[in-house]
């Protein structure tokens, strides 16, 4: 799910959990952090004690961040994922990751989405999003 997003310097710690997940995500964290990105939340489905695309999952992330689905968004770059999240009501934001498959891999966004936003990145999609 999306947050607001801003530049910050940090360090990356080291990961003194022991449970996998908790380390995962902690691992998350610290490369959001060796980025030099700065998030109000990193949020995963362990919260919620279920998988993607149970609902359970995108409404327990909003419950977290005090808001309500339709104020709030998952950012993603598959599109099962933000079908299911605009189910609960989240605005879907697809992300483009053209080499996470190699040379012309990548997924293409899901279509009928009311609401979708479709960017070439991060960076681009934090231009867009502050137009």
């Amino acid at each position: 799910m999306a947050g607001h997003s801003h530049r910050a310097g940090s360090a990356a710690g080291p990961v003194p959990h022991s449970d996998p997940l908790q380390r995962a995500h902690r691992s998350l964290v610290d490369l959001l952090r060796f980025a030099d990105l700065r998030v109000d939340a990193v949020l995963s489905a362990q919260l919620a004690g279920s998988y993607k695309p149970e609902p359970r999952v995108y409404l327990r992330c909003a419950e977290l961040l005090e808001c309500d689905p339709r104020e709030a968004a998952m950012v993603a770059a598959h599109g099962d994922d933000l079908v299911a999240a605009a189910r609960v009501g989240l605005r879907p934001i697809f992300v483009r990751r053209p080499e996470e498959w190699g040379p012309g891999g990548g997924g293409d966004p899901p279509t009928g989405l009311p609401g979708l936003v479709v960017a070439d990145g991060l960076e681009k999609l934090a231009d867009r999003l502050c137009d």
